[in-house]
This record gives C-alpha cells, sequence and structure tokens, in this order.
C-alpha cells in the first residue's frame, strides 16, 4: 500500500510525470488537443500509485450535484411535507414506486388532474417542470428503496 502524499508531494510527482511523458513524445502535436490531455493523464494515473490513489480517493468523495439535489428533496419531503421514514414505513403496496413512476412519466399531460396510477389523494398531485418533476421521482425511489431496506433490516431482526 503506498502512503499518502502531500498535495505538494503530488504537484510535484505531477510536473515531474508529466515532463518524462513529454521528453518521451517528440511530437505531440497542439498541447491544447483533448486527445494528447487524455493521453497526458492516462499515463500519469499509469505511471504513479499515489496520483491514482489520490485521484480514486477524491472521486468517491465528489457528490454529483444531481444527487445533492435528489437528496435535497428527500430531505424537504420529510422535514417540510412530514413524509418520514416510519410514514413511508405504511406504504408496503409500492405507492411510493408508483408515485415515482407518475413524476417520471410525462407528466405534462397531467398538469390539472393527477394520472391515472397516482396512489394517493388528488391534492397529493404536485408537478412542476420536467427536470424538477424527475428530481421529486428520484427522491420518491430512495424513500422506496429506503423503506425496502429498513423491512428487510426488521425481517433479519426478528
Amino acid at each position: 500500500m503506498t502512503q499518502a502524499m502531500t498535495n505538494d508531494e503530488l504537484i510535484a510527482e505531477w510536473k515531474r510525470l508529466e515532463d518524462a511523458f513529454h521528453d518521451s513524445l517528440p511530437d505531440q502535436g497542439d498541447p491544447g488537443d483533448p486527445a494528447a490531455g487524455k493521453a497526458l493523464c492516462q499515463f500519469l494515473y499509469d505511471n504513479s500509485p499515489h496520483i491514482r490513489a489520490a485521484l480514486q480517493s477524491r472521486a468517491d468523495d465528489v457528490e454529483r450535484p444531481v444527487i445533492a439535489e435528489i437528496a435535497a428533496e428527500r430531505r424537504r419531503q420529510i422535514g417540510a411535507e412530514g413524509w418520514t421514514p416510519e410514514h413511508d414505513d405504511e406504504h408496503d403496496d409500492g405507492a411510493l414506486a408508483k408515485a415515482a413512476a407518475c413524476y417520471a412519466g410525462d407528466s405534462r399531460k397531467f398538469n390539472a388532474a393527477a394520472p391515472p396510477d397516482w396512489p394517493w389523494s388528488q391534492a397529493w398531485w404536485k408537478p412542476s417542470d420536467r427536470r424538477r418533476n424527475l428530481i421529486k421521482a428520484g427522491a420518491l425511489i430512495v424513500a422506496e428503496i429506503e423503506r425496502i431496506d429498513r423491512a428487510a433490516l426488521g425481517a433479519t431482526d426478528a
């Protein structure tokens, strides 16, 4: 296992390997060419376990913005709407997944009235724009997966 390097050490390692890369290729063409940049990145990745480990650990820590939006919507559903995990556990009939499917579908057809498959009261049908509806659908899918996981955990505890 490689020992972690400081940022300064990683930068020095990067520069050393970048120089070696450029020295190994007599004609590198345009340095701004995406193919040349990709080749350099692959060279750095392949030739430095320190850089590879740093890139992998940092990539694991980065949450994509859309995932953060879905997580925020899930928190909003719990905090603002009161749809707690305990409440979600009552919906063991697939209602959370059905609601997610309704939001993920072409909800433009159903702006005024809920889709026929909407599992709850018309009052809870709150479509937005297409992207926002997909965020809501994602959060409902998360709620359903969490409900399934809690049910499975409860079954193993019994």
